[in-house]
């Protein structure tokens, strides 16, 4: 069931408990939970070492119990029953008796458990305790209470991991209490997030490209790390689908763990036990066996469906659940040590969650964001990467499926349905053009983007510079000279084989000239590091310089400033924004271009900063100023209409849970110095950037009817 509309949940001041007051709120997808709850669970969590002893007593729990694994902290009796997806709405009065009924509801989204904590004053007393009651419903009664306590403290996150307490640090029940309106009244818009998984990711080639990278890579042998990208992209699911093309490929036909293996030995003529030895292989093994008994049990979900209930999806996650929580710390760290040689750089704590989002089924991907975030997106938007060329790595097989023909018809049909919330960008690749494993032609990767607009209604174009080209300026850089390994060299080959700097130049402005003339909106990966297909290329390419060059240029050329829609994800990095001297340079010059040009935007979200409280603080006070600088001639327009939020799931970072980015930014804009902007920054600068207004009513790049009346309703709250 779930909540209903604006149902009150109050714990009344007493012996026993502090006083809270949680509202929640009913959406048409399932139950949203406003801030209060978001904020105060982060509080109220700080208070869980004191509590944990305080439960011990209230159970009167003998046994040994068990911890509750990696992060989730504290104490939970064996027997207490696994509650996923619910909290529980509780009326307490202010007297000494403890509650006979518990009311258990669902927000359908499938978030995991946690416990909720109360402040004890003094142990409580239960009437008629060793008189009235005998000593099994005495501790029944207190059984009830400890199921009670679970609720949704980290809303959206799969466990409660390491996280920055900083956030909670200030009294925020002031706040909440003055700010309350304008929370629940403002959707959120969530620029930047990636919706698919391990399937539509190079992983074979990236481990390949990059085993001169560092000591560690070369250390990892391509029998140690190759097993783990295999092994993952071949247990990544994917979602049945209908597509009405009839040359669109199917689904490649599952393997179970056990092919899997007998699989990666025969291609690298090993044998099967070899495999087995790896470590990483041996962890991914216990998830992967655990996760195909479990799901065996259910064959009604086992193949994921385009249009599947949430029960089914809720299955499916439950068993994943059960199955990452068999991983032990080495199995872990065995696994984190294989990602990082795929570039990903990531916490112990947020293993199991990335290694969740790799292998999910695809259509299950825009479900796991809202439960990431407990459902308070109003809209996200999904940007696909395309890869392959870069790491030149064949497509349509059980490893990587193709770009063109599957990965862009099924964003389209996963934003088609009612309850994803989601619009995508399509992905742009200029090596497409000379890319000898992809139908090379002149005008190959320009034609991919156009059809992915004109025929499988994508909003948008995508741009990654650190797979190795600029908008402007380009020089092709010199090839690796790897000593133990071919493949860096042959990547290099496939990317710039008989390419030329003025080539990509031309290619990249026959792109952005089309987006410009055709308002279509482009999003440009602009920060120093991240996924670079070489070691430097993201301060190489990335640089927002090179978008002020284009831009200048393309002025001078057309006689005016250049209206090109262009959102530089990442703000230019996260030092000039959080007071840090190194790449100062480049928060400027993407604050420049906002102010600049008419269409031009950026995004910050996905910076582990603004969960430190000092370097929130000077976040806030650097938004206070920049505000409020006036506009001028050369600068006609302000910051505080470009600046968007943007999460830039599911890629790892250092905060978890996630939430944390959105609390810490929520914070951050609802100091009194900064409010007025609130709204601008997670709702309304989005719908401008995205013409939202304007691309609603347009013929030539007409949308579907369902994403049509996904924004028609988003504008109407404007």
């Amino acid at each position: 069931m779930v909540v209903s509309s604006q149902e009150k949940i109050r714990i009344k001041d007493s012996e026993l408990y502090d006083y809270f007051t949680y509202s929640l709120s009913n959406t048409g997808a399932g139950t949203s939970f406003p801030i209060p709850l978001n904020l105060l669970a982060g509080r109220i969590r700080q208070e869980y070492n004191y509590f944990v002893e305080k439960l011990k007593a209230l159970l009167g729990f003998r046994g040994k119990g068990r911890k509750i694994g990696r992060g989730e902290g504290g104490y939970q009796p064996r027997e207490t029953p696994a509650v996923y997806n619910a909290f529980l709405v509780m009326d307490i009065e202010a007297t000494r008796s403890l509650p006979d009924r518990l009311t258990i509801s669902t927000d359908g989204t499938g978030i995991t458990r946690s416990i909720i904590m109360f402040r004890a004053t003094r142990p409580p007393r239960c009437p008629g305790y060793g008189k009235h009651l005998n000593p099994k419903e005495v501790v029944m009664r207190y059984f009830r209470i400890v199921c009670a306590l679970v609720a949704i403290c980290a809303i959206g996150c799969t466990t409660p991991g390491k996280r920055s307490e900083s956030i909670f640090e200030q009294d925020i029940d002031a706040i909440l209490a003055t700010n309350l309106g304008l929370i629940n009244n403002t959707p959120i818009i969530d620029i930047h997030t990636h919706t698919f998984n391990a399937k539509y990711l190079p992983l074979l080639g990236i481990v390949l490209g990059k085993r001169d990278v560092s000591l560690l890579t070369m250390l990892f042998h391509s029998r140690s790390v190759r097993p783990v990208a295999q092994a993952i992209a071949a247990e990544a699911k994917l979602t049945e689908i209908k597509d009405p093309d009839p040359t669109v490929a199917g689904a490649p036909p599952g393997l179970s763990f056990q092919q899997i293996k007998k699989e990666i030995a025969k291609q690298q003529q090993i044998s099967p036990q070899m495999v087995e030895q790896n470590n990483a292989v041996r962890a991914l093994g216990k998830v992967i066996n655990e996760y195909e008994n479990e799901i065996e049990k259910r064959k009604d979900v086992k193949t994921p469906r385009l249009r599947d209930e949430k029960s089914a999806y809720l299955i499916r996650q439950m068993a994943l659940d059960k199955s990452l929580k068999a991983m032990e710390e080495a199995d872990l760290k065995a696994i984190r040590d294989a990602l990082q040689t795929f570039g990903f750089v990531l916490e112990i704590d947020a293993v199991d969650r990335f290694l969740r989002a790799l292998i999910s089924p695809d259509g299950d991907q825009y479900r796991n964001y809202m439960r990431s975030y407990g459902g308070r997106a109003a809209l996200i938007v999904s940007h696909m990467m395309d890869l392959a060329p870069v790491y030149d790595q064949k497509e349509g097989t059980d490893q990587l499926i193709d770009f063109e023909d599957e990965q862009i018809p099924r964003m389209a049909a996963f934003q088609e349905l009612e309850d994803s919330g989601m619009i995508y960008f399509a992905a742009y690749n200029p090596f497409r053009d000379n890319w000898k494993k992809g139908n090379p032609e002149p005008g190959r990767s320009l034609k991919i983007v156009k059809d992915a607009i004109d025929k499988y209604g994508a909003y948008g174009v995508k741009v990654y510079p650190p797979s190795g080209y600029r908008p402007i300026n380009n020089q092709i850089p010199s090839p690796p000279t790897a000593l133990f390994t071919k493949h860096p060299g042959r990547q290099w080959q496939a990317r710039y084989e008989g390419v030329t700097g003025k080539a990509l130049d031309r290619r990249l402005k026959d792109l952005l000239v089309w987006c410009e003339e055709n308002d279509i909106p482009v999003f440009a990966h602009c920060s120093t590091g991240e996924f670079e297909a070489r070691k430097g290329y993201g301060v190489a390419m990335a640089h927002p310089g090179y978008w002020r060059d284009y831009l200048e240029a393309r002025s001078e050329e057309i006689g005016r400033a250049s209206r090109l829609r262009l959102c530089l994800g990442h703000a230019g990095g996260p030092a000039f924004w959080f007071g840090d001297h190194k790449d100062r340079k480049w928060g400027e010059i993407v604050v420049a271009l906002c102010r600049k040009y008419p269409n031009v935007y950026c995004e910050i979200g996905a910076h582990e900063q603004i969960t430190d409280k000092k370097k929130r603080e000077y976040f806030i006070a650097l938004l206070n100023e920049r505000f409020e600088v006036p506009t001028s001639a050369e600068f006609p327009f302000r910051l505080a209409d470009k600046m968007m939020y943007g999460t830039d799931w599911f890629m790892p970072g250092k905060v978890f849970p996630q939430i944390d980015y959105l609390l810490g930014y929520q914070l951050a804009l609802l100091d009194p110095r900064i409010l007025p902007y609130y709204r601008k920054f997670f709702f309304e600068n989005a719908l401008d950037y995205l013409a939202v207004a304007e691309r609603i009513g347009r013929t030539d790049y007409p949308l579907t009817p369902a994403i049509r009346e996904r924004l028609r309703l988003l504008l109407g709250q404007r």
